[in-house]
């Protein structure tokens, strides 16, 4: 795949950047449970408080979310501990707490005192925490966790990335992966080829018409912001599984059995003009929008360069000539319809530089 291919299009990186200005603002609070040194940034209590905690972890699950950090937080704001009891998920005491406190998804701390009497902690955890009688539980806030009523572990996500094989012009979704990374644990990913019993399987089920594509496994459906997202990038099927339905072109279409999006790129310069605008920025722009497939210089004098001035009526030189499926690029035609004109034929010609 060479330079030019690479490019992405200005559809792809305005969809990434909103989905990482998306991410920024979910994931705020959750860092700031992850991140914050409590006894920094919570000033002591008017008068001395005493307190139990419970912590609940599980060896069986390594990517669940580190509740020690947060007790350790809790412990070290200057509260006074009358206890602190850890237990592994896999002890007899621990299910003796489970069933006491209907606690459904562990790691799982349970806080025993008059919390709400310290009340910039309690405000602080106030998002986290259900109250029964005169102690405060706080399940694990994001999968992955264990759920205690099946003891499996949750919110291990498979990623499925469907691919069309022998299409090196088709534009790859690493980007797209990579960006909602911080959303859901989606470390593994498997590449599934079309043609594979499992690829056609997934394109016939789900009525997938374009590719590449990614589903995510029934577990994605458990993260919350996930799902908040989804609606504007895909769909949630009935079996809870996520479907990516926005093609970024160049894409495979099932349906017509052909590459869309492949556009080819003409400049016609003028070497007999040292200080005519230089074309070259415009053509970089232009790449934010589309990964052109080629590109070409022409000098006017050429015999083919001569037969698209007078085709196109081009009075002002250098110009750019893009031809292909353009309509593809929606975001293009809306900002390049007032510097160029779309011809009959479907060619755009760049008309003003900038």
């Amino acid at each position: 795949m060479d330079h030019h291919q690479q490019k992405q299009s200005f559809f792809q990186h305005y969809l990434y950047l909103i989905i990482a200005l998306t991410i920024i603002l979910i994931i705020g609070s959750f860092l700031l449970i992850k991140y914050t040194n409590l006894s920094q940034n919570i000033v002591s209590p008017p008068q001395k408080i005493e307190l139990d905690l419970i912590v609940i972890t599980t060896k069986n699950c390594p990517e669940c979310f580190d509740i020690d950090f947060l007790a350790d937080q809790i412990t070290s704001s200057n509260i006074s501990l009358k206890s602190k009891l850890n237990i592994d998920y896999s002890s007899l005491k621990s299910a003796a707490i489970v069933k006491q406190y209907n606690i459904t998804k562990v790691p799982a701390l349970i806080i025993q005192g008059n919390l709400e009497e310290y009340p910039q902690l309690f405000n602080f955890l106030t998002p986290y925490i259900a109250k029964q009688e005169n102690s405060y539980i706080i399940n694990t806030p994001e999968p992955p966790y264990v759920e205690t009523a099946t003891n499996l572990a949750r919110g291990q996500v498979h990623t499925y990335y469907l691919i069309k094989e022998n299409c090196p012009q088709c534009k790859e979704l690493d980007g797209l992966l990579e960006t909602l990374k911080p959303l859901a644990n989606l470390e593994v990913v498997e590449v599934v080829p079309s043609t594979s019993p499992l690829g056609k399987e997934m394109i016939a089920k789900y009525n997938i018409n374009f590719l590449p594509t990614i589903l995510f496994s029934p577990d994605a459906y458990l993260y919350q912001d996930l799902q908040k997202l989804w609606s504007d990038i895909g769909t949630i099927e009935s079996d809870e599984y996520l479907v990516f339905r926005k093609p970024q072109p160049p894409y495979y279409d099932l349906p017509l059995g052909q590459v869309k999006g492949l556009v080819t790129a003409t400049i016609i310069a003028d070497k007999t003009c040292p200080n005519c605008k230089n074309i070259s920025k415009t053509f970089e722009l232009m790449q934010y929008y589309i990964p052109f497939t080629k590109h070409r210089t022409l000098d006017k004098n050429m015999v083919e360069a001569q037969g698209l001035i007078q085709k196109y009526k081009i009075t002002t030189l250098s110009t750019i000539i893009l031809t292909g499926d353009i309509k593809t690029y929606q975001d293009f035609q809306q900002s390049y319809s007032s510097r160029g004109t779309f011809e009959y034929d479907g060619t755009y010609v760049l008309r003003i530089i900038e």
